[in-house]
């Protein structure tokens, strides 16, 4: 879609492809462990836990879409890329 066009190309000065597809990875990974982390220790009651693991889900979720957003369609197959 164009917004994920538009979200893919969001300024990343001197970042290869490969470089922000890591780095989309690395947030992931660190956004879903936060998430994890913080339903264990008390998500539940008021406090910076709860701010914690509202944070980190709304990242998770961005982390997500970015991390769509690097990876396009795949180029469609042709009778030519078949032989």
């Amino acid at each position: 879609s164009g917004a994920a066009k538009a979200f893919s190309s969001a300024p990343a000065v001197g970042l290869s492809l490969a470089r922000r597809r890591g780095l989309g990875k690395v947030g992931l990974t660190v956004s879903l462990g936060a998430l994890v982390v913080t339903a264990f220790t008390g998500a539940h009651k008021r406090g910076p836990s709860r701010a914690l693991h509202l944070a980190s889900g709304a990242a998770l979720v961005g982390f997500s879409l970015w991390h769509h957003a690097l990876y396009g369609k795949p180029a469609a197959k042709t009778r030519e890329n078949d032989l």
